[in-house]
């Protein structure tokens, strides 16, 4: 899994444009990563599975409060998914 600033930046452009095939791209490269921190946290394979969808549906959702400048989108992703798991 490596962050190319010019794919994360394409993809980040192409979810704020609401393109599924960006979503999908982030679901293939990143969610067992995501994963893996979720089910550590919850201790629960179907729970951790249920989280990860809600996870990816909030990743969609609040594209638009991302900001590069800020931190890398995995670890922007990585709060989400871990204070998903939290809650």
């Amino acid at each position: 899994m490596h962050d190319s600033t010019d794919i994360i930046v394409t993809i980040v452009k192409r979810l704020k444009e609401r393109d599924e095939k960006a979503l999908e791209y982030l679901y293939e490269h990143y969610s067992a990563a995501l994963y893996g921190v979720i089910l550590r946290t919850l201790g629960n394979e179907q729970t951790a599975e249920e989280v990860l969808q809600d996870v990816f549906i909030k990743i969609w959702e609040q594209i638009e409060s991302y900001e590069p400048k800020k931190g890398r989108l995995f670890t922007w992703m990585y709060r989400i998914a871990r204070n998903n798991a939290i809650d």
